[in-house]
């Protein structure tokens, strides 16, 4: 089967989502199923899957430090 996305469109997918956009949001601006999104990430950059970002108040920072 031919690929039917260039591989820059992928890359900017995985970009975008890097940025902070959801894969539902790139799947429906893009007209990109959700699954295909999920494994451009998982193939092009298995380490974006791993990103975890915990958001601390800088009051509860303090007791942490």
């Amino acid at each position: 089967m031919k690929n039917r996305y260039k591989t820059n469109f992928k890359k900017a997918i995985v970009e975008l989502y890097t940025m902070g956009r959801s894969v539902s949001y790139l799947s429906k601006e893009y007209s990109v199923p959700k699954s295909t999104i999920y494994n451009w990430l998982h193939e092009k950059q298995p380490e974006v899957l791993k990103i975890n970002i915990t958001i601390v108040r800088f009051s509860e920072f303090k007791v942490l430090i």
